[in-house]
């Protein structure tokens, strides 16, 4: 009977053991994808402060400029497309 006893309870320690690697492995990998989220997300704002400063520029630029030839559409279009590169971006 002790015998069984002793073989029981170290099998109920591997498991416990086992079980414990698992989570381990499973809690590295969790942090390894937050550690990617958070370069994403950090190059994302990047990118969004760099879009506002270009917008911010161009802006600067059209107030100065003589623009007469270009409708409020041409002038929208440059603004967007850096915001659909950022889109874009973000779907890949």
């Amino acid at each position: 009977e002790i015998i069984i006893e002793i073989t029981n309870n170290n099998d109920k320690n591997n498991k416990q053991i086992t079980e414990t690697i698992n989570n381990e492995n499973k809690i590295s990998d969790l942090i390894v994808s937050l550690k990617k989220i958070k370069e994403t997300s950090n190059s994302f704002l990047t990118e969004l402060v760099e879009a506002e400063k270009s917008k911010s520029s161009r802006k600067k630029i059209d107030e100065n400029a003589d623009d007469s030839d270009l409708t409020d559409e041409d002038n929208c279009g440059k603004i967007e497309s850096d915001e659909e590169k950022i889109v874009k971006k973000l779907k890949t």
